[in-house]
């Protein structure tokens, strides 16, 4: 069953530090056995538990017990809800400070705390913590790299802006055989494929009917998924992809890319510029 939590926190603008990462100690490895990217997080020195990487999440967030037993600072009430609209779920802002990702340092963030749905999860961890930097996202080699931020780092191509919605989020242009073309989110937090509102469904050619396919656990509640297969092929940023099968979401309000398509490509975010790079795998 595809379960995933579209993450946003009120307030949870990051930092604009930027660290300057020595050339090699910056690689971050990346756990995919799950689908989604994992690692470790350190706090003060100690491994606190698995925490996955979120390039659909806006803001951080971190196990609210976890947060209280290493006694964060309580910044104020906030909120935090799904993309996919619903109840908000009220937390405490904090910052957390001397922190890494598999032994590297990170910058300071701020997050919000909450409690956690997974058991083996304490955190939920934004790209935009890097927002000082360039994050270059290898999937292939399991591995992510922030990298100082420089006109020899900044890519050359062409680069795609983030989507213009309250919060941005990492996007890429998706154009369906209808000619329809929208801006889908970058979601490493989902092992999926490809996901569209489920109202897209009564106008795309399907191959397959249209069959429910179990529940998405959101961070507020649940939603029903569809899958059903298109007739036909979807360009997905530099990928063609043919006759795929596509999960639909109900109430999800813009397209979603999982980490099934995104292992297949090389991505470097620029969250300052709120603006990406993306090119396929060899």
């Amino acid at each position: 069953m595809h379960r995933r939590a579209f993450l946003f926190a009120a307030a949870a603008a990051p930092f604009g530090a930027q660290i300057a990462f020595a050339e090699d100690t910056a690689t971050i490895p990346l756990d995919l056995r799950r689908g989604q990217p994992r690692v470790r997080l350190f706090i003060n020195g100690a491994d606190q538990g698995e925490a996955i990487f979120d390039t659909g999440a806006s803001g951080s967030a971190i196990h609210r017990p976890l947060a209280e037993q290493l006694s964060l600072p309580n910044e104020g009430v906030a909120g935090v809800r799904s993309g996919a609209g619903g109840e908000t779920i009220e937390g405490f802002m904090t910052t957390v400070i001397n922190a890494a990702m598999n032994g590297v340092a990170v910058p300071d963030f701020r997050a919000i705390a909450i409690p956690m749905l997974r058991p083996d999860t304490v955190a939920v961890l934004s790209a935009n913590i890097f927002t000082g930097n360039l994050l270059l996202l290898d999937f292939q080699n399991a591995r992510m790299q922030p990298l100082t931020k420089s006109s020899a780092t900044i890519p050359t191509t062409e680069a795609t802006p983030y989507d213009d919605g309250p919060r941005p989020l990492p996007s890429i242009w998706v154009t369906l055989p209808t000619g329809q073309r929208l801006l889908a989110h970058l979601d490493t937090g989902s092992p999926a494929s490809l996901a569209l509102p489920r109202e897209m469904a009564d106008t795309l050619p399907l191959s397959t009917p249209l069959v429910e396919a179990g529940r998405a656990r959101l961070i507020n509640g649940e939603r029903t998924l569809y899958r059903a297969t298109l007739n036909g092929a979807a360009q997905v940023g530099p990928l063609n992809i043919t006759n795929p099968e596509i999960t639909f979401m109900e109430g999800l309000p813009h397209g979603n890319v999982g980490m099934e398509l995104l292992r297949q490509l090389t991505i470097t975010l620029d969250p300052a510029e709120r603006r990406l790079w993306v090119t396929p795998h060899a």
